[in-house]
């Protein structure tokens, strides 16, 4: 995949919000959000994989302590002709509450956050996108886009784990 691809993918303002506008107190022309510090943001963990990984997630989040501090982000490839039933799944498993991100959503400790069915997921400075997923030539590549701007966003404060993916999804890009 191109870089111009992947970043026409993950475009926003920095903190996810909309940019002030012409007439407000806040709008400067040329300004600039600032961007939190790596260090402040509390650790973010992805989980990608395929359909495959339901198994191991359901055993991942058993074993993990709820009140870890970390926030869960769980990236599937998962079908766009058929509602996901994958949160209600993964809280079977955990005490941690296990949500659909379905719009822009501010990162919280203990919680459990699970891609929409064809769309993608940006983390930016604490936050989570919905985006559009424009795969190139028929290749998945949902969880290296996730992956790509979580180490963009939280650097030494994430980690990502490949549990099973389609051709090299899951693989790419990816450093912190």
């Amino acid at each position: 995949m191109s870089e111009d691809v992947l970043s026409q993918q993950i475009e926003g303002t920095p903190d996810g919000q909309e940019s002030p506008t012409a007439g407000s107190d806040q709008a400067q022309v040329g300004a600039v959000l600032p961007r939190p510090d790596q260090n402040t943001l509390m650790p973010m963990v992805g989980l990608g994989g395929s359909a495959g990984s339901i198994q191991p997630l359901l055993s991942f989040f058993q074993a993990m302590p709820a009140d870890s501090g970390m926030a869960f982000v769980v990236i599937l490839h998962l079908s766009p002709d058929h509602e996901s039933t994958l949160p209600a799944v993964l809280q079977r498993a955990t005490s941690m509450p296990a949500v659909q991100v379905l719009d822009t959503v501010r990162v919280k400790p203990n919680c459990i956050y699970v891609i929409p069915p064809g769309k993608a997921l940006a983390a930016t400075d604490g936050q989570l996108r919905v985006t559009d997923l424009h795969p190139e030539r028929g290749t998945r590549v949902a969880v290296d886009l996730f992956f790509r701007t979580l180490a963009d966003s939280h650097g030494p404060r994430s980690a990502a784990i490949v549990l099973s993916g389609a051709d090299s999804d899951g693989s790419k890009r990816w450093a912190a």
